[in-house]
C-alpha cells in the first residue's frame, strides 16, 4: 500500500488525535484526581469530537468515524469522572 506525503500527514494528525487524551485517562483511572482539568475544557472537547464523528458519518468517511469513536471514549471517560468529582463538591469546575 502506497500513501502520499499528505496521506501520510492526515494519518499521523488521525493517530495523535485518536491516542492524545490516553495518558490523562489512564492517570485518572489510576488517582481518580481530576482536580486540575477544566470540566468546562472537556465539554467543549466532547462536543467537538461528537461533531466530527457526525461529519465523518454524513460523508462516510470511515477513518474519521473510526478515529473520532475510539477518541470520544477516554474523553467521555474523564469528562463524568470529572462531572462526577465537581457535583460531590471534589473539584471546583
Amino acid at each position: 500500500m502506497h500513501f502520499t506525503s499528505v496521506e501520510l500527514i492526515g494519518l499521523a494528525a488521525a493517530m495523535f488525535s485518536t491516542v492524545n487524551q490516553m495518558p490523562q485517562a489512564w492517570k485518572i483511572i489510576r488517582s481518580k484526581d481530576t482536580g486540575s482539568i477544566s470540566l468546562y475544557t472537556y465539554s467543549l472537547l466532547w462536543i467537538a469530537v461528537t461533531l466530527w464523528l457526525i461529519y465523518g458519518i454524513v460523508i462516510r468517511d470511515k477513518p474519521l468515524i473510526i478515529s473520532n469513536i475510539i477518541s470520544i471514549v477516554p474523553i467521555t471517560y474523564i469528562y463524568f469522572i470529572k462531572l462526577k468529582n465537581t457535583l460531590s463538591r471534589k473539584d471546583s469546575i
